[in-house]
C-alpha cells in the first residue's frame, strides 16, 4: 500500500458541497434495501486497500485508496460489504464523544469481513474537535471555511489513528480496557442507540463474545447495565422537576409513554409521581 499522505485524497458527504458521483451497480442495488441502517454515531471511512464500492442514501460511490467517506448522524449506509465485494481493507473511524474515537480497521471480500487487531481509540481532544467541526459545518450550510477545518479535523485524527498501536497485553487485560471504555461510553450516551451490537462493534468483538466479556466482568448483561444507569439518571432528572417527555429523550426513549412503562416496571411506580413526591 502506498502511504496514504501520498495518495490524492477525495472527499465524500459530511455536508460537503457539490453533487458527489455515484456509479452504476446493479447487484449492489438489489443488495442495499435489506442491507442498510442508521445510527446516532458519526463516522469516517478510509479506503486503505482496493477498489470497492459503498452504498450511502441510496446511492453506490466507489471507494479507492485515498478515498475518505464521511457518514454523519443520521445518514442511511450499508450494513456491512455484500458478498461479491472484491478484497479491500477499510479503516474505520467512530465518532464517540466525549471520550473516544473508536478505531476499527477491516478486512473485507468475498462475502467475509474480518476485524483486525483493534487499535487503541483517540483521546477526547479528537472527539470533541472532530464534533465540533461537524456540527458547525452542518450549521454553516456548506461555508468553505467550516468545511475546510472539518476536513482538517479528520485529518488529523486519520493520521492519528493510522499511528495508534495495536491492543497489547493479556486477553484479559486488553477485555478490561474494552469493558471500562464502553462504560464510560454508555454513561455519557444514555441517549443515544445502546444495543449490543453497536457497542460490541465500538469494543472491537463480535456480539455474542462481547456479551460474555461483559457479563462475565461486571456481573450484568449490558442490557441490564444500561437499564440501571437510565433509571438511576431518570430519577436524578425526575427529582430536579424535569418533564417526563423531556427525560424520556434524555435517558433514549422514544415516547414518554415507552419510558413510563420501562420506569414503572423498574421502581414500582410511575415517573410522574416520583418527580411529585422528590
Amino acid at each position: 500500500m502506498r502511504e496514504l499522505a501520498d495518495l490524492p485524497w477525495s472527499w465524500l458527504g459530511g455536508g460537503l458541497p457539490g453533487d458527489v458521483p455515484a456509479v452504476r451497480h446493479a447487484r449492489h442495488r438489489a443488495w442495499m434495501p435489506s442491507h442498510t441502517h442508521a445510527h446516532p454515531t458519526r463516522e469516517i471511512v478510509v479506503c486503505l486497500e482496493g477498489d470497492h464500492r459503498y452504498g450511502v442514501d441510496g446511492r453506490i460511490h466507489r471507494l479507492r485508496p485515498g478515498s475518505v467517506l464521511l457518514l454523519d448522524a443520521g445518514t442511511a449506509h450499508d450494513t456491512g460489504y455484500p458478498p461479491f465485494s472484491p478484497a479491500c481493507r477499510d479503516l474505520w473511524l467512530v465518532v464517540a464523544p466525549p471520550h473516544f474515537v473508536f478505531i476499527n480497521e477491516v478486512r473485507a471480500g468475498g462475502g467475509r469481513a474480518t476485524t483486525l487487531s483493534p487499535r487503541r481509540p483517540l483521546g477526547a481532544a479528537f472527539a470533541e474537535s472532530l464534533a465540533a467541526s461537524w456540527d458547525a459545518c452542518r450549521a454553516s450550510a456548506g461555508d468553505a471555511l467550516a468545511i475546510r477545518q472539518l476536513q482538517a479535523a479528520a485529518t488529523m485524527a486519520i493520521l492519528a489513528a493510522l499511528r495508534s498501536s495495536t491492543e497489547t497485553g493479556s486477553a484479559e487485560s486488553r477485555q478490561r480496557q474494552a469493558v471500562e471504555r464502553i462504560r464510560l461510553h454508555i454513561a455519557s450516551n444514555l441517549g443515544h442507540d445502546l444495543g449490543l451490537k453497536s457497542l460490541a462493534r465500538l469494543a472491537g468483538y463480535a456480539p455474542e463474545h462481547f456479551h460474555r466479556i461483559f457479563r462475565r466482568r461486571l456481573g450484568l448483561t449490558l442490557h441490564e447495565h444500561v437499564a440501571r444507569l437510565r433509571v438511576e439518571r431518570a430519577r436524578t432528572l425526575l427529582a430536579a422537576g424535569t418533564p417526563v417527555g423531556q427525560v424520556a429523550v434524555e435517558v433514549g426513549f422514544g415516547s414518554a409513554a415507552y419510558f413510563s412503562r420501562f420506569f414503572k416496571r423498574a421502581t414500582g411506580r410511575p415517573p410522574v409521581e416520583a418527580r411529585v413526591r422528590s
